[in-house]
């Protein structure tokens, strides 16, 4: 779905999670992850705490902590969205060809997915 919305031109994306608070690192994880794999600006809130705004490098910009209520504020500039995306050419060096042997189409409106088996030498 990030994909989806940054190829279509977001330049910040808004998730909002109801994780568990043992499962705090990976939220953490997935957050990061989601900003800088997309070069994008990410504000994420969670129930549980753990909110955070990062930035499209993976940088943390804002944070609310662990187990309180709150919200997190910060200054953002979309600059740093373009310079990253010509820096490190992550949208257009995409091989949407290769992506047939993971995604493919069956009835109108169902899409099967598919991960290719792999052989021993792969």
């Amino acid at each position: 779905m990030a994909r989806s919305l940054v190829l279509d031109g977001a330049e910040v994306l808004c998730v909002l999670a109801n994780w568990e608070e043992p499962h705090i690192e990976e939220w953490r994880s997935y957050v990061l992850a989601r900003a800088y794999e997309n070069a994008v600006f990410v504000a994420a809130a969670a129930f549980f705490g753990g909110s955070m705004i990062v930035g499209p490098r993976g940088t943390l910009h804002a944070a609310v902590d662990e187990g309180n209520e709150g919200y997190g504020i910060a200054r953002i500039n979309l600059e740093e969205v373009r310079k990253v995306r010509e820096e490190f050419q992550f949208l257009r060096c995409r091989q949407p060809s290769t992506y047939r042997a993971v995604v493919r189409k069956s009835d109108p409106g169902t899409v099967i997915y598919a991960v290719p088996r792999l052989n021993a030498h792969n």
